[in-house]
């Protein structure tokens, strides 16, 4: 995604840029450990870092399968 079109995302939606930083970064978690965990240990694992809501972890993950 350009910078151009996530500022646009972020003009429409304020959240839009925060959550294709979180869907990323779900992204590099399952890859990294190859899939074995669900929402629940993948969100516990964001949590270390920040703040995430485990229904938004929930939905990134049903999105991609």
């Amino acid at each position: 995604m350009s910078l151009y079109l996530r500022i646009i995302d972020g003009v429409r939606n304020p959240n839009g840029f925060k959550a294709y930083r979180l869907e990323k970064r779900v992204g590099e978690l399952c890859k990294v450990n190859k899939y074995p965990y669900g929402y629940r240990k993948i969100t516990a694992i964001l949590r270390k870092d920040r703040i995430v809501n485990h229904k938004a972890v929930q939905r990134i993950m049903q999105k991609y399968g």
